[in-house]
Parts: C-alpha cells; structure tokens; sequence
C-alpha cells in the first residue's frame, strides 16, 4: 500500500508544483482533527477554496502561484481506472532550484508518507524543467492508478515553496476507493 499511495502523491507533488494539484485523502476533518501545525488552515472550506470534488487550495491567497484550474478526470479518481490531470496557473516569481514539496498523505488517521520533493527533479516527468516562470504554465498529465488500491479513505495535502522557503501554494485532496 506504501508504494502505490507514494507514486500517487508523487505525481500530486508534481500536479501541486503546477497548479497545486493533489491527491489520495483522507475523509471527514480528520487533517484538522489531528491538528498538524505545518499544513495551512483553509478559507472557505475546512480544507481549502474548493478546486473540484476532489481537490482543495490552502494557500489562503498567500502563494506566487496563482491557480487558475485544476481538473481531474474522473473526480474523484477511481482504483484501477486512468486519472487525467489539467491544470493551469500563474507564477508571480520563477521556479528555481531548491523548490520543493512536502507531500503527507493519510489513509484514514494512518500517515503513510510525508516525504519532501525536489521540484526541478519531479517536474521533469511532466516534460518541463526549471526555471519554471514567471508566468502562465499548463500542465497535462495521464496516469494510471493501480487497481490495488486499498478501498478506504484519503487525505494528502502538499504545499510547495521556493528555495527561500516561501510559498508557491498549498493543495489538499480528499478521496474515497470503493470496493
């Protein structure tokens, strides 16, 4: 199970450098309940400003990305089944080297990865390298998401900042696989 929920944040770390999406969940208030000091408190929602069914952004407007869409299909993703990420947004400041992203992904109230990414590295799996921006930039991305996922509850929030440590946003994502 620890392998298939980190490639599939593993790709949100990428999806979250670009748009900030994100993925596997956990459900209910359980990321607020457990009270983790690192993730941002949303604004609109107990997890973020809604950016789908499935995906939320924490930045509280203080990022440089500015996000524009970010649309999964199908959401909320299915087991077994192909995931298509789009996302667009806007970097105020460019993305260099020493970016990074902190992914922590729950199943239920169980952490199974809270991992840190090097954006520079990750992004090169979406065809694109640093510096990213400033500017608009469009990600697509196709994946296939194993049909071994265990049927349950997921929370993953990522939040990405710069080689300064400052904020280029935040995304949380709740998800449930059925049976």
């Amino acid at each position: 199970m620890k392998g298939t929920l980190a490639s599939f944040c593993g790709i949100l770390a990428v999806s979250g450098l670009l748009l900030a999406d994100v993925q596997p969940v956990t459900g209910g208030s359980v990321l607020w309940q457990l009270g983790n000091d690192d993730l941002l408190a949303p604004p609109n929602s107990r997890y973020g400003k809604p950016l789908g069914p499935s995906l939320f952004d924490c930045s509280k407007d203080q990022g440089t990305l500015h996000i524009e869409f970010v649309k999964l299909s199908p959401d909320p993703p299915s087991a077994g089944e192909k995931l298509l990420i789009r996302a667009r947004g806007t970097f105020d400041t460019p993305v260099e080297e020493g970016s990074e992203a902190r992914v922590i992904a729950k199943y239920g109230f169980i952490q199974v990865l809270n991992k840190k990414y090097d954006l520079c590295k990750e992004i090169k799996a979406v065809g694109l390298e640093c510096p990213l921006g400033p500017g608009t930039v469009t990600l697509e991305k196709e994946i296939d998401l194993p049909r071994a996922i265990p049927p349950g509850s997921y929370f993953a929030n990522v939040k990405v900042t710069d080689a300064n440590e400052e904020l280029l946003t935040c995304l949380n994502a709740k998800v449930s696989f059925d049976l």
